[in-house]
């Protein structure tokens, strides 16, 4: 299962970063009106969003079942 927890944090990072792409070299390119709505769009409209939050779902997801792993092979807790 440790593996598995690994392999879930390497997804989601890689996920979180595919994701993040455009968000720093295509759309701040575009004419904003303010920085809000700059945050707006990208948490909330981009069609990249749903790869990004799943991505960061999952890699917090693997960490805590990384450190789940780890506290299991503890003898003294």
């Amino acid at each position: 299962m440790k593996l598995f927890a690994k392999v879930l944090v390497f997804i989601g990072i890689v996920s979180v970063l595919i994701g993040l792409i455009p968000v720093f070299f295509i759309y701040p390119n575009e004419d904003w009106d303010s920085f809000l709505e700059f945050v707006n769009y990208m948490m909330l409209e981009a069609d990249e969003r749903l790869l990004w939050q799943v991505g960061a779902v999952i890699w917090v997801l693997g960490i805590w079942r990384l450190r789940k792993e780890r506290k299991k092979g503890r003898i003294f807790y």
